[in-house]
């Protein structure tokens, strides 16, 4: 199907296109759900929620 040259490396170049796009977007994701974990997790020290009590008294 694909066997002409210049054909198998415009679909090589795209591949690698959509990979680094999609690792970018992952990458996007992860940093996220990163900061939102951090951004929760201070917000709810500030609040002082008695689930984080004992990490409080810890963490000083």
């Amino acid at each position: 199907l694909l066997t002409g040259g210049p054909w198998v490396s415009l679909f090589m170049k795209w591949l690698l296109v959509i990979h680094h796009f999609l690792l970018i977007n992952q990458f996007k994701f992860m940093r996220r759900l990163f900061l939102e974990k951090m951004v929760s997790r201070t917000s709810r020290d500030t609040h002082g929620s008695h689930q984080l009590s004992g990490y409080q008294s810890t963490k000083g």
